[in-house]
């Protein structure tokens, strides 16, 4: 990206979908107090967090929808731009796909799974071909690096990983999401008496009235 080998990044699309499977003891996960917030929430705090890394700004969110009337919702997508190259992303738990990226740049592709951290696809005028970068380190050796270092920070003997300041574009984006985010236009549902009761009983504010968003 940063070297313009492929001429101008052009669109920006992930897929950020997985079926719901955290084991719990209690429904917190989709009974939250405070406010009704679901997949958006869950995923975007890795998705967003890529995202804003990778193009090293903060994209402006140009539209949101999700499927919720009053509770945790279960699928959203969210339109975002940087310098004016759109960025289309999904995230859903209803089902499960292929999670993948996709840059498409003037004059080439760059693509892969999401959160494969060592492997991608370059599709250019000379072909398609995959580049590989060493070898990903397993789960608990990412949770052991990061626990390390907290307690490296907390004793004062080393810098943290990452700040504060580095992810707050990616929290500010998420946070928008939520402020900003109307409903699926789905006209055979929104219609059901019952949605103003649970609008009513949930505090409002979580539907739109004008059928045309």
């Amino acid at each position: 990206i940063k070297s313009g080998r492929y001429g101008q990044l052009q669109h920006f699309t992930i897929h950020d979908v997985y079926t719901f499977g955290w084991n719990s003891f209690s429904s917190f996960y989709l009974t939250d107090t405070q406010a009704a917030r679901g997949v958006f929430l869950d995923r975007a705090a890795h998705t967003q967090d890529i995202l804003c890394w990778w193009l090293e700004t903060q994209p402006k969110l140009v539209d949101a929808r999700y499927d919720t009337v009053s509770s945790a919702e279960a699928v959203m997508a969210i339109q975002l731009a940087s310098q004016d190259v759109p960025i289309d992303i999904t995230f859903s738990r209803l089902y499960k796909l292929e999670n993948t990226y996709r840059l498409q740049f003037e004059n080439g592709q760059i693509c892969g799974r999401l959160f494969d951290p060592v492997r991608l696809q370059v599709v250019d005028q000379n072909g398609s071909k995959s580049i590989t970068a060493g070898e990903p380190c397993l789960y608990h050796q990412y949770a052991r690096q990061l626990v390390e270092n907290f307690i490296g920070v907390a004793a004062g003997r080393q810098q943290p990983l990452f700040t504060a300041h580095e992810v707050a574009p990616s929290i500010s984006v998420l946070e928008e999401g939520y402020r900003r985010a109307v409903p699926f236009q789905l006209s055979w549902y929104m219609d059901d008496p019952n949605i103003r009761f649970l609008r009513d009983s949930s505090g409002g504010g979580q539907i739109s009235e004008n059928r045309n968003d």
